[in-house]
Parts: structure tokens; sequence; C-alpha cells
């Protein structure tokens, strides 16, 4: 409560005479406040305060003990500074605050019963309001059902314990035969490798260089982000595709995207890989414990294992796992197939971890002797991260390649043949 100096009270108005506080005398003043008359501000400015007194036609020691009494049970809201009755206020951790504003710019927390401000952080769980401190140590956030819950609990995870068909296939290896389902290899990426990054660079400085120029984007994504291939170094590759567009670029220009691209490319990798279809293991097992392919999208992973799709991992030095990404290997029309030493190209996404970005195509396409690009992925029933992936296949297939779709019913036992219905 505010400290007011009651003793101007005594000074300006007179000697206290005792009279009894009347209930009118009360609702003179009551009305005072509701009228948002600052008693507190009254009682500390005697001329105020005798203007008061002469209006009020009310006895001098009735007064008195009345503007004594009030300034006594007033007290000053800390948000907009006016008086309130003590009694008919709110008090806050950081103070004292009216009904007005408590109306307006507070809540109580339905767990602690505390008084909060709205500018503070604060969940709404279910119907009630529930202070930040409150949530981060007496609720749970489950990841199933998207929301806080009081106790923790754990989900069946959903979806089948349906089994891939062709669990003894074999991978290429990069030359040096093939490895089976689950065996490790050890492999060393050379570098050179452009990042997502150096392409949006690229991309940029493409612009500068050619306004106006359509389909820059699009060119740019049909060409492997290394800075060398046996068709030659990257600007090389860049020239020459711009040029069967009937673009030709400034040697100055071209000489600043071979900069970005050095200045954005990788150095040498090394990785412990495996490839398998054991794909009823838990989601930890492949790096991402929280995927929604073993949860409310689990009707992907059942596609994946009945197209014959593969999961990528790599492991760390202690052998965690440390990436995954999703590979298929698709057949001559393009569409899954089971398939997996020799068919006419792979698509690879979501990848997480070690495997996250051009990585994972990378990968596969060092294993099969192949390049890629970047493309626009539809999988029904799968969820695709971005709606995008990597095709890995030949020169050709991935420069007229763009998007890939296809959709199967997820539990068709699938061959290389007439089972995957093309999307149109």
């Amino acid at each position: 409560m505010l400290q007011v100096r009651t003793d101007h009270v005594r000074s300006q108005v007179g000697s206290r005479d005792h009279l009894m506080f009347t209930n009118k005398a009360r609702d003179v003043y009551a009305e005072m406040i509701r009228e948002r008359v600052d008693i507190l501000a009254l009682a500390n400015h005697p001329n105020r305060l005798r203007e008061t007194y002469e209006s009020s036609t009310l006895p001098i020691g009735a007064f008195l003990t009345l503007v004594t009494e009030l300034v006594e049970d007033c007290e000053r809201c800390s948000d907009c500074h006016e008086p309130e009755w003590s009694s008919e206020g709110f008090h806050p951790d950081d103070g004292f605050v009216c009904s007005t504003c408590h109306d307006e710019n507070y809540f109580c927390c339905e767990h602690c019963g505390n008084l909060r401000s709205f500018d503070t952080d604060y969940e709404s769980i279910g119907d009630e309001l529930i202070c930040r401190r409150c949530v981060d140590y007496h609720y749970y956030w489950c990841e199933e059902c998207e929301e806080y819950d009081r106790d923790s609990h754990d989900h069946e995870e959903p979806g089948c314990e349906c089994e891939a068909p062709h669990l003894r296939f074999r991978f290429p290896a990069n030359g040096a035969g093939t490895i089976r389902n689950d065996e490790r290899l050890s492999l060393e990426l050379p570098a050179g490798t452009i990042s997502e990054e150096g392409i949006k660079a690229i991309y940029d400085s493409l612009l500068d260089a050619l306004p106006g120029t359509q389909g820059t984007w699009d060119i740019l994504q049909t060409l492997e982000p290394v800075w060398q291939t046996k068709r030659g170094n990257y600007t090389r590759r860049l020239s020459t595709a711009l040029h069967k567009k009937g673009v030709k670029i400034p040697p100055e220009a071209l000489s600043h995207v071979g900069n970005v691209a050095r200045e954005h490319s990788s150095a040498t990798s090394a990785y412990e890989v495996e490839v398998t279809r054991n794909l009823n293991l838990p989601a930890e097992a492949f790096y991402h414990d929280s995927s929604c392919w073993w949860q409310s999208y689990f009707a992907s992973r059942c596609a994946l294992k009945n197209w014959g799709g593969i999961g990528l991992r790599t492991f760390d030095s202690y052998g965690n796992v440390s990436g995954r990404a999703w590979v298929q290997p698709l057949n001559e029309n393009l569409e899954p197939t089971h398939e997996s030493e020799a068919p006419r190209a792979y698509v690879v996404y979501n990848g997480y971890g070690d495997l996250e970005g051009y990585a994972p195509a990378r990968i596969v396409a060092h294993l099969t002797g192949m390049t890629y690009r970047k493309v626009s992925l539809r999988l029904d029933p799968q969820f695709v991260n971005s709606s995008a992936g990597y095709l890995v296949s030949d020169q050709s297939t991935c420069e007229n390649t763009p998007d890939i779709s296809y959709s199967a019913n997820k539990h068709a036992t699938l061959d290389s043949s007439d089972i995957i219905r093309k999307s149109e």
C-alpha cells in the first residue's frame, strides 16, 4: 500500500471532532473513486483538499475521518496509475492493479493460481491458461499429440509389421562389386562438392550478369553440384548448358561464378555407410527418432517396404547412427522397382544428420557411377520433406527430368512392371 501524508488532512481541514463515520459519507467518496477522482493525490494537496471539503456539505469530523480512511484503503494501479480500493484491486507479482487493468491485461494461471500479465509467456492448454513457469516445470510436450499434457505418456507406434519382400539384395559399391543388406562399407568422397548455399550464391551472380534471362535456376539444377566431373569443371559445364539455351555468359561473370563455386566447395569426406531393407527397426535406428514415418505418416514406411525402397545410414566412429536418407530404385519408366543393383535410376530423399542436403545423393552417385540433380517429388502416400529430393541417374535422364511423381497401394506386392500407377 502506498505511504501517504495523512497529516495533511489534519493540518488543512481542522481538528478531529470524532464524529461517527456515516454510510452516506462513504458513499460520496466511493462515487469519487468510481469516477476516478484521485483520493491519494487529494490527500497530499492542501488546496484541493480544502476545495473538496467545502463542496462536500459534510461535517468536518466525518470528512476528516472519511478522507483519512480512504487514503489508507486506497492504492494506485501500477499499470494505469489511477487509484483503486485496496479490496477491489489485485496483486500480481510486480505490484497492485485496478480491476479494469486486471480484466484487460492479466490472467490467473490455472495451475499455480498466481496472477500473470498477458505480456509474459504462457500457453493455452485445453481451456486453461498456464504460465510459462508452470508449463516448463509441470507439463510435457507430446510430439504425437502436438500439444502439452499434465502427464507424460507413450503412444503405440501405429502401422503394421509388413516386411520388405526382398531382404537379400545387393547394392553397387563404386566399381568394387556390391554390398549386401546391412553390410558396412567405408568410402571417401573427393573434395569439391558445392553446397546448397553456394548454388544459391551462383544463381544470384547469374541474375546480376544475365538480367532478363529465363530458366536460369532450372539450368543450375541440371548440373551436378561438384567442381570437377568427367565432363569438365563446373564453369565449363555451366557455360555449355547456357549455350544450349542460346545464352552467352560474359567471361568476367563466368570467372566470378568459378570463384563462388570454389569458395563453397567441400573438403574430402569420409563415411561409414550401410544400406538396409530392415525397415521395421525403431525410428532411433534411423537417426530421426521422432520421425512422422513411425507415427502419423506410418503408411509412408509401409509403402517404402513394399516398393523396394532402401534405408541409407551412416555411422560415427563409435558405431552410432549419424545420418539417414531413403533411397528408392526406379525402373525404365522412373517408377519404383525392387531391382537395386542395376536400375535406371534412384531417387534419394528425407535426409537427416550426416545425410542432410546433397550428401546422400553424392554417396549414391559415387557408389553407382552416376550423376544427380535436385527434383520435385510427389510420392503418394509418402510424406516427402519439402516435396523435393535428388534424382541419381545418367546425365541425359537428369537433364530431362525436373520432377518425379508416382502413387500406389501401400500394401501392393510390387515388381518392375505393372503395379505402379504413374501419376499424371
